[in-house]
């Protein structure tokens, strides 16, 4: 019953058989119960998984998202973060949305997670996809990276300044291969440096693959004549040889291979973007596992293991909780949509 202070309230009779019957640990429950539906707060219970977890990435093995993936469910597992096992799924294609669908459609409440970055604001921006950060769960975000330019050893092109006048003089003078999507991150970081040196950007030869990896593969057999892609995906390409380097998207010079490759800036153009990655569970996960996850991320970043990874792929940590990194998508979304406004490309 309801007093007239609208308190919720449970009659004594019924407490007494309760109690009775040898239920009164329920009679306590229902109490509990009802004082929270007449504070309208009820604090989450513990909650941890207590079967396998799954982990799904839209690219294929070796690629950017995918290390990403198996660094975590290494550091998961020999760090005991988590006592069920972690398993990752790769689901390549579909522009990202393969994936995205399938943590939609078949994902479980805290047992289901993606790793996603840029193009899960893009392609709703660009009218690719119907699906945003809004359908998912914010849980953490882990790291920001950047997009290096390369091209096999054989190319005549040596620096960024001349890709920028080849294409300036001829849009479709040469072909860019971009792992998955018109609209992620290499292909914005494209589009901002060919702006900013004149180039008719809505010209250029662009061809999509269903990955980094497959991106790369195509340069360095000769199919393709530049790469625009993460700096993690290229780095052991240019640190062997076997890819030239001609410009990074970032603010400053890189480490490592990319020590010697100038910005987009240093040659000219305000050119500068970023590249995030954050994990994202299914619409439906409740407070307490949310704050599960959120504490495991949180923790994880934390290790010795973690930190060498940024250091060896070139990556800036950038560790935000889940309200925290649900504020930065939905923020981001609204600075991508003006940029992409600017280069033609927002529906």
């Amino acid at each position: 019953m309801t007093d007239s202070g609208g308190t919720r309230t449970i009659e004594p009779t019924v407490i007494a058989q309760l109690s009775r019957t040898g239920s009164l640990a329920c009679a306590i429950a229902l109490l509990v119960m009802a004082s929270a539906a007449g504070t309208g707060f009820c604090a989450p219970a513990n909650w941890k998984p207590l079967k396998t977890v799954e982990l799904v990435v839209s690219v294929g093995p070796g690629a950017g998202h995918d290390r990403t993936a198996r660094i975590v469910q290494s550091i998961v597992r020999d760090r005991k973060l988590v006592e069920a096992p972690i398993v990752v799924s790769n689901k390549p294609g579909g522009g990202h949305a393969i994936a995205w669908n399938h943590v939609i459609k078949n994902g479980e409440d805290g047992y289901s997670l993606l790793v996603a970055a840029v193009p899960l604001l893009t392609n709703k921006l660009i009218g690719k996809s119907a699906v945003t950060y809004t359908d998912f769960t914010s849980i953490a975000q882990l790291m920001n990276e950047y997009v290096a330019f390369a091209v096999r050893k054989e190319s005549p092109l040596r620096t960024g300044a001349d890709m920028v006048k080849q294409l300036k003089s001829n849009p479709r003078g040469l072909s860019i291969a971009i792992g998955s999507a018109l609209g992620n991150g290499p292909h914005l970081a494209l589009s901002l440096a060919m702006k900013q040196g004149g180039v008719s950007i809505r010209d250029l030869r662009t061809v999509i693959f269903s990955g980094g990896s497959e991106a790369t593969l195509a340069v360095l057999g000769g199919h393709v004549d530049v790469l625009a892609t993460l700096a993690s995906n290229a780095h052991p390409f240019v640190e062997r040889g076997e890819m030239r380097a001609l410009a990074v998207s970032s603010a400053r010079r890189l480490g490592g291979a990319y020590a010697q490759v100038p910005t987009w800036k240093e040659q000219g153009l305000e050119a500068v973007f970023t590249n995030f990655r954050f994990v994202l569970g299914t619409k439906g996960m409740d407070a307490a596992q949310v704050a599960f996850w959120e504490q495991v991320f949180s923790k994880l970043t934390q290790t010795s293991e973690w930190k060498q990874y940024l250091e060896r792929d070139n990556l800036d940590p950038a560790t935000l909780g889940s309200k925290e990194s649900e504020i930065f998508l939905r923020d981001e979304y609204v600075r991508l949509q003006g940029v992409m406004t600017e280069l033609g490309l927002a529906k």
